[in-house]
């Protein structure tokens, strides 16, 4: 392939990423644009329902596509609606139209952007429906198709075992909404997650057996291929036209499009045009991290495709091409993923045969079989269960061995163009037989730039992590000698009738801080410090647990906890972490900088007036973390520590008025403020007589719910604020002159 080719395909993709990184903020709508309407909305699809929630892509009458979301107020009104709503019915609707929120951490999922691939970029909370406004117009193509989809899945729960359904709609119509968390986040930590998506290999399978099908009883090569570029577009539709789904159909449409002109056009040519087809369709699809993964191994592949032809044998083959997958996906896998499996080379080597050659094709063999013959069917179906449920149970069984995680952090700027380069001169030197000890520097040099630029970074850091109405703080020292956790944010649950409780409950530690703390580089927590037993501290604590490696858990020595920190300490115990109570008087010290316990004092009623009080010397500034002290705690802490003085202050109670009292703040003397607090958060926190004590003091202060994450970096003694929004990042809303 001439080399212009290649730095065209290089160059277009990085240049429209560049481009729309520097500009999408300005082609997206406002990000505060709220409207309230009463329109007709017209259902493009079966709506996705989810406890007492309802999702459903919806086009207004100028043909724009938003998502509609609607509570339910009860289980009658839930049934109604999932008998009206179809692809194709039209409703007058009243509610609040919005565009998405954008993260407000550094590092996490961008959902704004998630939408904008999807060309959604507004989303329309409803708040009240009636059945009598809806009317059901002319059904078009597409929506009759997905009529036929949603049958086939029907069919397919009617039949399959309750673990093994979700996999063949998923496999089969693109669905994965009904998958369970615990085999989804398996092959997502095991880098197979691909298998369950609609890609180029269920799309290249299916057509292959249609194809070989149609030539077997005499159909002439042409007319198979003509049929084929009808009937792939039908396909994107009845596999739920997702991203993955078009994406994998326009790349197999090109290619087979331009099959006839085979010697004419080089495969990479094809695969350039399916991208800039693409992305002409879609610009916003370049943020999608299965666009990119696709496209990368694609080419990948291909132009390795001299390095894997010349391996003898299927075996060597396979590995070949696994290897030559794992390591080009390698810097999107770690910038979306923050962590990669040593075990996901293997894994695609024995998983990619099995779903090729078995659980693909006996999938749709299965689902024709319940069409043509459903006695046959239920019965094939019931065997084929087995063998689902027993892949799933493999792959859960090596996700569950941790210690082949690697948890390296989101590489950035210059440690991706180390990546790019080292795998250029790797295959480089692979395809000329050259000297392994290259290869190997190849390999190894941009993972070295990636641990001490990221994981192991000399720059340590405070920030107080945008949990919403909680509080999560993360210290960590520099080269990650030791990783702090004070508390971990939560919700309050109240209870629910059966019927309204949502399949995945939200839960800021597995959405916000495990990702958070990952996309930072670590796995390992050494103290995971829970000041109180208030579900908005401590609440999601379990996941931590779960998610992420902890080495000892601290809790205050206090009389009559709460049930919830008592079922952690057991559940920390039962996994053999240490559980410490701390109380006044203790601390430890590590890399140079001392911790004081200063609160609560031994058996103090368990309450806010007990949080644990954490007094440390970190990046030249003295900081004093409160977690819920309220007003009573902060006299006592004051009689017990008169000379009690620092320069950073964790706000008590969100900003409540029951803390931060004027004589504890003159005492303490402290310059800055931080407030962790959730964006319109029922409570009214910081409330106002805290902000104007704190301002009458000339504080500089920092909030959560207006800035998002706040961050204290440091080297050497001396360090700076920034945050995740507001004031270009770097300011306080109030700045002491």
């Amino acid at each position: 392939m001439p080399k212009g080719c290649f730095l065209l395909l290089v160059l277009c993709p990085a240049g429209w990423y560049a481009f729309f990184s520097l500009q999408h903020a300005a082609l997206l709508p406002d990000a505060h644009e709220e409207t309230r309407l009463s329109i007709p909305l017209r259902f493009l699809d079966y709506p996705e329902y989810d406890g007492d929630l309802m999702r459903a892509e919806v086009k207004t009458e100028t043909g724009e596509k938003w998502l509609l979301r609607y509570r339910f107020k009860n289980r009658d009104e839930k049934k109604r609606w999932q008998d009206v709503l179809g692809p194709g019915s039209v409703c007058r609707i009243s509610g609040v139209k919005k565009t998405p929120g954008e993260p407000k951490n550094d590092n996490l999922f961008n959902y704004r952007l998630h939408l904008a691939s999807q060309r959604i970029f507004f989303l329309f909370d409803a708040e009240a429906m009636s059945a009598g406004s809806c009317g059901h117009g002319r059904k078009t193509f597409p929506e009759w198709l997905k009529g036929i989809r949603k049958k086939g899945m029907e069919t397919v729960k009617g039949h399959f075992s309750e673990r093994a359904a979700p996999l063949v709609n998923a496999l089969l119509f693109g669905d994965q909404g009904e998958l369970d968390e615990r085999t989804a986040g398996s092959y997502r930590k095991l880098g197979i997650s691909h298998l369950l998506a609609i890609s180029g290999l269920h799309v290249t399978i299916l057509a292959g057996l249609f194809y070989f099908c149609l030539l077997r009883i005499g159909m002439v090569r042409e007319r198979v291929r003509n049929l084929l570029l009808v009937l792939l577009p039908c396909y994107a539709l009845l596999a739920g036209g997702s991203p993955s789904v078009v994406r994998a159909v326009m790349m197999a449409w090109t290619v087979l499009f331009l099959s006839r002109w085979r010697g004419q056009i080089h495969p990479m040519d094809s695969l350039g045009l399916s991208l800039i087809l693409f992305l002409l369709a879609n610009p916003f699809a370049v943020y999608h991290a299965g666009f990119q993964l696709s496209y990368l191994v694609t080419a990948g592949l291909l132009l390795s495709k001299g390095i894997i032809l010349r391996e003898e044998g299927f075996l060597r083959q396979n590995f070949a091409v696994s290897a030559v997958a794992f390591l080009v996906s390698l810097p999107a896998v770690l910038y979306h993923f923050y962590q990669v499996s040593l075990l996901s080379l293997w894994m695609n080597l024995l998983f990619v045969p099995l779903y090729t050659a078995a659980l693909i094709p006996l999938s749709l063999f299965s689902l024709l079989l319940l069409l043509v013959l459903p006695g046959a069917g239920s019965l094939f179906a019931g065997l084929f269960s087995r063998l689902v449920e027993w892949t799933n149970a493999t792959a859960e069984f090596f996700a569950d061995r941790d210690r082949f995680v690697l948890v390296l952090g989101r590489p950035e700027g210059f440690v991706l163009i180390c990546y790019f380069l080292s795998a250029v001169l790797f295959f480089g030197i692979l395809e000329k037989r050259g000297d392994w000890k290259r290869m190997a520097f190849c390999l190894l040099f941009p993972v070295f730039v990636h641990l001490f630029a990221v994981k192991y970074s000399f720059v340590g850091e405070v920030t107080m992590i945008d949990v919403g109405q909680g509080d999560s703080i993360l210290i960590r020292l520099p080269l990650q000698k030791a990783v702090y956790l004070i508390d971990t944010g939560g919700v309050l649950r109240f209870p629910k009738e059966e019927w309204a409780e949502r399949k995945n409950a939200y839960d800021p530690g597995e959405y916000i801080v495990v990702p958070y703390l990952k996309s930072k580089g670590i796995g390992t927590i050494d103290k995971l410090i829970l000041t109180h037993g208030d579900a908005d501290h401590i609440g999601s604590a379990r996941t931590i647990l779960e998610e992420l490696r902890v080495k000892e858990v601290v809790v205050g020595k206090t009389a009559n906890r709460k049930p919830m920190e008592k079922e952690l300490m057991e559940a920390a115990r039962r996994k053999g972490v240490k559980v410490t109570e701390a109380f006044q008087g203790t601390g430890w010290e590590k890399g140079g900088i001392p911790f004081y316990v200063l609160f609560p004092k031994p058996l103090a009623e368990s309450g806010n007036d007990s949080s644990i009080v954490l007094f440390a010397r970190i990046g030249g500034k003295n900081w004093l973390f409160t977690g819920d002290l309220g007003t009573e705690g902060e006299n006592r802490l004051l009689t017990d520590y008169p000379k009690l003085k620092a320069d950073v202050l964790k706000v008590g109670h969100h900003g409540s008025e029951t803390s931060s009292s004027e004589r504890f703040l003159k005492a303490i003397g402290a310059k800055t403020a931080l407030i962790s607090a959730g964006e319109n958060n029922r409570y009214g926190h910081p409330h106002q007589v805290v902000l104007d004590r704190l301002r009458k003091r000339r504080m500089a202060i920092y909030r959560t719910d207006v800035q998002g994450a706040i961050t204290y970096r440091f080297f050497l003694g001396k360090g700076y604020f920034r945050t995740w929004k507001g004031d270009g990042g770097k300011t306080a809303l109030d700045q002491a002159p």
